[in-house]
């Protein structure tokens, strides 16, 4: 278990994050992010009505200042610039 997933079991609301710096490309009209090493992909789409964080799955994924603005987690994961 990673920190930040037993951040999330412990306290709620906790992911993993990139900067604004971190290589992007865009994917079907949506930023997406290019060689991501540690997890699943950049958390932009979504075929629900609830927010990228609010999202259970989304605990395997990597979301952007774009996914995550508006939210105050209590556990953030963040990859600085190129990985």
């Amino acid at each position: 278990m990673t920190v930040i997933q037993r951040g999330n079991a412990e306290t709620g609301l906790s992911r993993m994050i990139a900067t604004a710096d971190y290589p992007f490309t865009v994917l079907d009209g949506k930023p997406g992010m290019s060689k991501l090493a540690l997890c699943g992909c950049l958390g932009t789409s979504s075929t629900t009505d609830r927010p990228w964080a609010q999202r259970p799955e989304t605990l395997h994924e990597v979301g952007s200042i774009y996914t995550i603005q508006g939210f105050d987690l209590n556990y953030a994961g963040v990859i600085l610039g190129r990985v």
